[in-house]
């Protein structure tokens, strides 16, 4: 990103006088110095994340300025939004066309070009709005190289509640598998691991941060009501406007906690 070579010295400075030790089936090993790059947890990791990320921001900024990408609104009043940074995930947003997806392309490709970094697209998906047609969303996903999702997944909930500056946070879920690692304090050496573990850095940054288990049968009414919101395209019911699929699951609900 043509950084002046003595400002790079610096850095490598930072980088070459730590050293790192790989824990093994819980045996940590024989430490090592790194040559290039940085872990997660390093305290000029973080620093270096800004400076490589602002060059991303403000080719993304600079396309929606020309109009090239599209971005969304909250309200038609709303400012234009095309992305949201945090330090595990990046989400980016533009219209559902070739265009918007050959854009985004380009300018992901002029970044690699400039930083050294390189998109890994195994991991990366597109979520689409429930307007979008089959064919479209198929244009899209070959021209990105990438998977479509039915919904946002993994963490990103903490993020967000991080971001809005939030305290307290109470988190429910019915993946057993995933609670009982969260309230475990042995090291996780499952393929979920490295998972669970970004989830409980994430939880040190609240004030409180608790994680509870719920059935299955117990989020029934709240998937219903998902179901039929996405089915709908809404985010809110109206008490007297409950659609009947939300309300079958509730009596079915209740007759498990009041029996006739």
């Amino acid at each position: 990103m043509d950084f002046a070579p003595g400002w790079v010295d610096c850095v490598m400075n930072c980088i070459s006088t730590v050293t790192y030790s790989i824990v093994v089936n819980g045996i940590v090993g024989d430490s090592f110095v790194p040559t290039r790059g940085l872990r997660q947890g390093d305290p000029l990791s973080p620093y270096l994340f800004l400076l490589c990320s602002e060059g991303l921001s403000a080719l993304l900024r600079l396309s929606a300025q020309n109009g090239s990408l599209k971005g969304v609104r909250i309200t038609r009043s709303a400012p234009l939004i095309t992305h949201l940074f945090f330090a595990y995930d990046s989400l980016i947003f533009s219209e559902a066309s070739f265009h918007g997806a050959n854009t985004i392309k380009t300018i992901l490709n002029t970044y690699a070009a400039s930083s050294g970094q390189l998109v890994n697209f195994d991991k990366s998906n597109v979520f689409f709005s429930s307007n979008v047609s089959a064919a479209v969303r198929n244009v899209i996903c070959t021209t990105l190289g990438v998977s479509s999702i039915s919904c946002p997944e993994t963490y990103l909930g903490l993020l967000f509640a991080l971001n809005l500056d939030l305290s307290k946070v109470f988190v429910e879920t019915d993946a057993k598998t995933v609670y009982l690692k969260l309230a475990s304090c042995e090291l996780d050496r499952s393929e979920i691991g490295s998972h669970t573990r970004d989830i409980k850095i994430l939880a040190l940054h609240f004030v409180s941060c608790s994680f509870s288990f719920i059935s299955r049968n117990g989020n029934r009414v709240a998937h219903a009501m998902a179901v039929a919101g996405f089915q709908d395209g809404t985010d809110r019911f109206w008490v007297e406007d409950v659609p009947a699929s939300v309300l079958r699951v509730v009596s079915e609900d209740w007759r498990f906690i009041d029996p006739p």
